[in-house]
């Protein structure tokens, strides 16, 4: 495994789908500095599961995915990054959220800024915020630029 100590876990996505879930789960626990909540174990648990499905028809790509990646000087920590054919995707978990709450649109459209702006690795590549909320139970077909891509 790559050692990152801006992350808990960085993996291609072929072992991150071919690792049992547990020792996965194992790996960012182990990684986690301070008082470790069991709602954070919990998350953590569901990030996993629902990750390994969405990502089983992408290992054969050469994409990576990183848990809990800290954002340099900022002192934020972004729950997941997928790197995948040159687009850098920032996705927030809110496990177990029914709703879209506009706080949780701001985080992760903050995060996606603070990559932009402050992350030298980053600079000039596509980011894509993504918010999931586990148990919002809507979707669309609409896909629409971010007002970040005009700035």
């Amino acid at each position: 495994m790559i050692r990152s100590n801006r992350c808990l876990y960085f993996k291609c996505f072929q072992d991150f789908c071919s690792e049992d879930s547990n020792s996965i789960l194992g790996t960012i626990v182990d990684s986690y500095h301070g008082d470790l909540l069991t709602s954070a174990r919990e998350a953590w648990t569901e990030e996993i599961r629902i990750l390994k499905c969405l990502l089983e028809s992408y290992k054969t790509e050469d994409g990576k995915i990183i848990f809990e990646y800290d954002i340099p000087r900022l002192g934020k920590r972004i729950d997941v990054v997928l790197l995948l054919r040159g687009i850098i995707f920032c996705l927030e978990f809110k496990v177990g959220e029914t709703k879209i709450l506009m706080n949780d649109v701001d985080q992760v459209l903050d995060y996606a800024l603070d990559l932009d702006n402050f992350h030298k690795l980053s600079e000039g590549k596509i980011i894509v915020p993504i918010l999931v909320a586990t148990r919002y139970n809507s979707s669309t077909t609409v896909v629409q630029e971010s007002f970040i891509a005009e700035m």
